[in-house]
């Protein structure tokens, strides 16, 4: 476990590390003049007092040339991962200011000023973004996803533009689009914590990635509802007492989520998070010493184990940070805009990162939009194409009532689509069904009922989802039971449990764990009943002789047979 560096603490210089002995006495007595006058401050009072609790072990360890040499090492890693996370946020906004083709000398002036460092730094990391993204055909393909994707035909004529072939094109699109699924992949493993995604969701993430709703609808793994429920906003919250202790220990320990604190990445497992968060609070608890960093440590570990026990709790954390991400996302909003105004390119390179948040697609498209109408900035917003497409449809529909033909065709070609909302409809009847058994018979009699296999598959898909989530809620539901048994001693009522669990979910994940436990039970029976055995009072040996005997019979191998066999003899 690691805790505040001492040169950083002190504001002392680090390349060449500060050995002067009157230079860093002045600096802790500066520094403990600053925390003197903090430490009954509301919110910075108890870090204060914590680095004042440091005093001794401060000036030990800058008093000793070889401590003092390490401590200067660590202050030159950490600062190494401070210019990565600067980098990392350089890159970003580079990417912002590239999204509309490059960048101009004025914009890497302006983030220069803003990151605080020289334009040669940008220039670099311009660069890096020109080898890697920079090929014309690609930022030409980039600005026409905006507004939805090319035809066929459009794709011939960019290839013949940009003197390549149809396939190259495709090439470079289905790079474009594949990062734009991984984002989508992310935005989607979030939403499916709280049980369901809206219609709305998907018609506006299709959209705002230019994929197919069905494209998308295969990769959510639980129901569709028509619309989120009123109350959903308020029903996955963490306390703000909690959230703002959270955030103060998190920039103690200079961390920006609870994911990065334990080093995982958000789309971890909740297993993962759980037993990293138990590992966690274990290292933490093993140090003695506690500073600031330790203490906020304990805090977090603590925390994690908390809102890490379940995906509805887990869920209401990503809200939260999605909301702070949002917040923040505002001065990159400000950091773009240029004459007043908000380039379209830009409008869309932000709504795609605000939805990565997690954020809902329509509160980031509106968050956006009302940031900048209150500071009275205009926004290119994409173009909404008319569909002539589905004018000539229409026609087509309406000549074909007096010609048979034409009602065949048409009945063909709308086949798919009848199919799809039978689908759809057959999602919302399981949303609306408030048991996981009920769902699964849903999706089950659709699959009695379908022939289309695509459709089949996603069906499957969605039975194997809410199977999943009837083993798990079973496990939690018999090891919760189980616990109230154990400190009864009630371990024949435990195996029974755990038989009822095996016989439902044998072939699970989760089954092994149930059977562990399971063949745990013999020992914790054997010792129960030879500590029955032995309390028993030698005024009662009738009992005691039909007590060893049953035990002998019930354990003939048991770990207490060599003491029964001569209690009974005595009696």
């Amino acid at each position: 476990m690691s805790r505040v560096n001492f040169y950083q603490l002190l504001d002392l210089k680090i390349n060449p590390p500060e050995s002067d002995p009157e230079v860093i006495e002045s600096a802790i007595k500066r520094k403990q003049a600053e925390w003197s006058r903090l430490r009954n401050h509301p919110t910075k009072g108890t870090q204060a007092r914590q680095f004042i609790s440091l005093l001794n072990e401060i000036r030990k360890t800058m008093a000793d040339p070889t401590l003092r040499e390490k401590e200067a090492r660590n202050a030159v890693e950490l600062l190494k991962k401070k210019l990565e996370t600067k980098f990392k946020s350089i890159d970003n906004h580079v990417f912002l200011f590239c999204s509309k083709g490059d960048i101009t000398d004025e914009e890497i002036t302006r983030l220069s000023e803003f990151h605080r460092v020289k334009p040669q730094i940008i220039q670099r990391r311009v660069d890096r973004w020109r080898k890697k993204h920079g090929h014309a055909l690609e930022i030409h393909l980039a600005h026409l996803l905006i507004n939805g994707r090319p035809d066929e035909k459009t794709i011939g004529k960019i290839a013949s533009q940009f003197q390549t072939t149809p396939e190259a094109v495709h090439e470079v699109l289905n790079k474009l689009l594949n990062e734009r699924s991984i984002e989508l992949e992310a935005y989607i493993n979030i939403q499916i914590r709280k049980g369901f995604m809206s219609e709305k969701e998907i018609s506006s993430l299709a959209e705002i990635y230019t994929l197919d709703q069905g494209d998308i609808l295969r990769r959510v793994r639980c129901p569709i509802k028509k619309k989120s429920p009123s109350d959903d906003e308020h029903a996955y919250r963490i306390d703000s007492t909690v959230e703002q202790v959270i955030n103060e220990n998190l920039r103690i320990v200079e961390q920006d989520s609870l994911y990065s604190f334990l080093g995982l990445f958000p789309g971890s497992s909740l297993e993962g998070l759980q037993n990293k968060a138990v590992e966690k609070e274990k290292e933490v608890r093993k140090i003695a010493q506690k500073d600031a960093f330790v203490t906020a440590s304990g805090v977090l570990a603590g925390q994690c184990i908390s809102i890490f026990k379940s995906d509805e709790s887990r869920y209401a954390y990503d809200l939260s940070r999605a909301r702070a991400l949002l917040k923040n996302l505002s001065k990159d909003i400000s950091l773009a805009i240029s004459n007043n105004s908000l380039k379209l390119e830009y409008f869309h390179y932000l709504l795609r990162k605000a939805v990565s948040f997690g954020t809902l697609p329509e509160e980031a498209r509106q968050h956006i939009l009302d940031f900048c109408q209150s500071k009275g900035w205009k926004v290119d917003l994409p173009k909404k194409k008319r569909n002539f497409k589905r004018y000539a449809r229409v026609a087509i529909v309406t000549l074909s009532v007096v010609l048979v033909a034409g009602s065949i065709f048409w009945y063909f070609y709308f086949k798919k689509q009848r199919l799809e909302e039978a689908y759809a409809e057959t999602l919302h009847k399981a949303a609306e069904l408030p048991s996981l058994e009920a769902q699964v018979n849903v999706f089950e009699g659709y699959l009695s009922n379908s022939k289309e296999e695509e459709l089949r598959e996603r069906a499957a898909s969605q039975i194997a989802s809410l199977q999943k989530r009837i083993v798990q809620r079973d496990f939690k539901t018999a090891t919760k039971n189980a616990e109230k048994l154990y400190t009864e001693k009630r371990y024949e009522d435990i195996q029974t449990l755990y038989d009822q669990f095996l016989s439902r979910h044998g072939n699970s994940s989760w089954a092994d764990d149930i059977r562990k436990k399971s063949d745990q039970l013999s020992g914790l029976m054997d010792e129960r009943d030879y500590q029955n055995l032995v309390a028993m009072p030698l005024s009662e040996p009738e009992n005691i002789a039909h007590t060893g005997t049953a035990y002998l019979r019930k354990y003939p191998e048991g770990q207490h047979v060599a003491q029964v066999r001569p209690i009974l003899r005595k009696v």
